[in-house]
């Protein structure tokens, strides 16, 4: 159960990013502020990562321990709705390039989910084979991991994704 603490703790950061886009949309952000939005706008990509890495495990574990292919399907509204502003709010190549390496593994997945309608096809092995690459060859969540201490270092206050294991 909720308590009313953490609702209005929940409301009082809600509040504070519609100050903060507004001062965005109004060209009045000071250095400070975009700060806060951006490291916002990054744990939002964080939150999303983490939710399609834990997706993808499960389709190459299942695959693997119990012989099912699930679809898992992937989301990527946040990536959709804020990947641009974030780019442009600091367009640090380092950074922008493991997140791309990431959202990369995940399209690979991605892909094969939206072209078969059928798990028993033989081309259905394609989503388990990519989301097992992203674990077994590619460390994707190594990757992902360090994007995370990378912003609990820059933003010690902003609500961060738990690590990734697999």
């Amino acid at each position: 159960m909720i308590d009313a603490g953490s609702i209005t703790t929940i409301a009082g950061l809600v509040l504070q990013g519609l100050d903060l886009v507004q001062k965005r949309r109004e060209g009045k952000l000071n250095k400070d502020d975009a700060q806060i939005l951006y490291c916002k706008i990054y744990s939002s990509l964080l939150w999303e990562m983490y939710e399609n890495l834990d997706r993808c495990r499960m389709i190459y574990k299942n695959a693997e321990e119990k012989g099912q292919i699930s679809a898992g399907i992937l989301s990527f509204f946040v990536r959709d709705a804020l990947f641009a502003d974030f780019c442009i709010m600091c367009p640090e190549p380092l950074i922008i390039s493991k997140f791309n390496s990431i959202y990369g593994a995940f399209e690979r997945v991605h892909h094969w989910q939206r072209a078969l309608t059928d798990l028993k096809n033989e081309s259905a092995g394609f989503i388990v084979a990519f989301a097992r690459s992203m674990f077994v060859d590619r460390h994707i969540e190594d990757v992902y991991n360090l994007l995370r201490e990378t912003l609990k270092k820059i933003a010690p206050t902003v609500s961060v994704a738990p690590e990734f294991s697999v």
